[in-house]
C-alpha cells in the first residue's frame, strides 16, 4: 500500500509540473499574440528583445529566459520580425553601447539606424510569493513612446525558482548571457568554486555555468523536455583577442543553399539516448558552416574543413566564390556563418538548448546525468600572421542534472 500512495504521489506531482509548464507555455504564447499585434499595428517591423531585469534593473538567468521564449512565440506569431539576438550584442558591442544605455532615447536611436531596429522589447520579472509576474513593453527607436505592453502570471516551479536565483553581474559592454555577450573577466557572472565543470582549450578556457531541465519547443513547435545549459568562453589571453565559433553539420542534397540545421554536437543521456543543438537554439556565439558547388560538380565541402575555409574567407574576404565546373561559370557559398571576437581577458556568454532526437511521450522522464560532445573552431588573433583556426573537441563528461 506504501509503494502504491508513493507510486501516486509521484504521477501527481509529475502531472502537476506539466501543467505548470503548459500555463507558462500558454501564457507566454498569448503575450506574444497580444504584443505582436499592437506592434504591427503601430508599423514596427523589425523587433529587438533585450534580456528581461528584476525590479532593481539586473538581469537574472530567468529574465534571459523569458525573453529567449517571448521571442521565439512572437515569430511563431510571424506578425513582426524579430532581429537576432546574436546581431544586436554585435551591434552593441561594436558601437560601444550597453542594453542598460538603451533606456536613453538617443541611443536607441542609434540602435534604430544602426540595426534596422524599429522597437525594443524590454521587460521586468517580479517574484512573488504564489507565482511569477512578467511585464513587457516596446519602446519605438525612433520616437522613445511605449507601442505596445503585456503582462502575465505563471506560477513558480522548482525550475523556475532556481533560475530566479540567479543573477548575471553587470559587466562591460552589453549585459546578457543568453546572447552575444562580451564581458570582463573580472566581472565574470560565476565563481570558480561553483562552475558545473571547466575545460580549457589552450587560453580558451570553457565554463559551464548551469544546467536546466525545462519545458521548451523543438524545431517542429512542439512542447517537449529540454536541457539549457550555460556556458563561459573566457579569454585568457592578456595581450590577444580570441576568435571561436561552433562547427555545423554540412548541408544535405544535392543543393547545399545552407549550411546544415544542427551543430556537430551531441549529449547522450545515461540511457544512451541522443539530444541534439540545432544552430537555432545556441545563442551568445556564432556558428559556422561548410557550403559548396550546388551544380553536382563534386565541390561539396567537408565539415571537417572549416578552419580552411575560415582562412580562405579571411584572404579573400569573402565567402562567395567563382569556379568554372562541368564547362560553366558559376558562383558559389562556400562558408555560412560568422565567428566571434573575444578582447583579451573579456568572455561571452553562451546558451544552448538541447532537445532529444527521437521525441516520445510527454512523460519521458528527464536525464540523471550526461556528456556532452561539441566541436569549436579556435584561432588567437595575432597581428603579425594570418590566423590559423583549429578545429577542437569540446567535451563534458557525466554532468549530472539539478535535482
Amino acid at each position: 500500500m506504501k509503494k502504491l500512495i508513493s507510486a501516486l504521489l509521484l504521477c501527481w506531482f509529475a502531472t502537476m509540473a506539466v501543467g505548470r509548464a503548459q500555463t507558462l507555455d500558454k501564457e507566454m504564447a498569448g503575450l506574444a499574440d497580444r504584443i505582436g499585434k499592437a506592434m504591427a499595428a503601430k508599423g514596427c517591423k523589425n523587433v529587438a528583445a533585450l534580456d528581461f531585469t528584476d525590479l532593481q534593473g539586473q538581469p537574472t538567468e530567468l529574465g534571459r529566459f523569458l525573453s529567449e521564449q517571448l521571442t521565439v512565440e512572437i515569430v511563431a506569431t510571424a506578425t513582426v520580425s524579430m532581429v537576432d539576438r546574436a546581431n544586436i550584442r554585435s551591434i552593441l558591442a561594436e558601437h560601444k553601447l550597453t542594453e542598460e544605455g538603451l533606456v536613453n532615447p538617443a541611443n536607441a536611436k542609434k540602435l534604430g539606424e544602426f540595426a534596422g531596429v524599429d522597437a525594443i522589447l524590454m521587460g521586468n520579472v517580479t517574484v512573488l510569493d504564489d507565482g511569477i509576474v512578467l511585464m513587457v513593453k516596446a519602446i519605438s527607436t525612433s520616437s522613445a513612446q511605449i507601442v505596445a505592453a503585456g503582462r502575465i502570471n505563471f506560477p513558480k516551479t522548482s525550475e523556475i525558482q532556481q533560475l530566479s536565483n540567479r543573477s548575471v553581474s553587470g559587466s562591460a559592454g552589453v549585459t546578457s548571457p543568453a546572447s552575444t555577450l562580451v564581458r570582463d573577466q573580472s566581472a565574470t557572472s560565476y565563481q570558480e568554486s561553483n562552475a558545473i565543470a571547466t575545460k580549457d582549450i589552450g587560453s580558451l578556457r570553457v565554463v559551464l555555468e548551469s544546467v536546466m531541465p525545462l519545458r521548451l519547443k523543438n524545431r517542429s513547435g512542439q512542447s517537449v523536455n529540454g536541457i539549457m545549459c550555460s556556458f563561459e568562453f573566457i579569454n585568457r589571453e592578456t595581450h590577444r583577442s580570441i576568435i571561436v565559433a561552433m562547427n555545423a553539420e554540412g548541408a544535405t542534397g544535392a543543393y547545399p543553399w545552407h549550411m546544415g540545421d544542427y551543430v556537430r554536437a551531441a549529449l547522450v543521456d545515461e540511457r544512451g539516448s541522443l539530444w541534439r543543438l540545432s544552430t537555432s537554439d545556441v545563442t551568445g556565439i556564432g556558428v559556422v558552416g561548410a557550403g559548396g558547388n550546388p551544380n553536382f560538380c563534386n565541390t561539396v565541402y567537408n565539415p571537417t574543413e572549416i578552419g580552411a575555409l575560415l582562412q580562405q574567407r579571411d584572404a579573400s574576404n569573402s565567402t562567395v566564390v567563382s569556379s568554372k565546373p562541368c564547362g560553366g561559370s558559376y558562383n558559389y557559398q562556400f562558408l555560412f556563418g560568422s565567428t566571434n571576437e573575444i578582447p583579451p581577458g573579456q568572455s561571452l556568454a553562451v546558451s544552448m538548448n538541447w532537445f532529444p532526437k527521437m521525441v516520445g511521450s510527454e512523460s519521458d522522464p528527464f536525464p540523471k546525468f550526461f556528456q556532452i560532445n561539441s566541436e569549436i573552431v579556435v584561432a588567437i588573433d595575432t597581428p603579425e600572421t594570418k590566423r590559423s583556426y583549429s578545429l577542437q573537441n569540446l567535451t563534458f563528461d557525466r554532468v549530472s542534472m539539478p535535482k
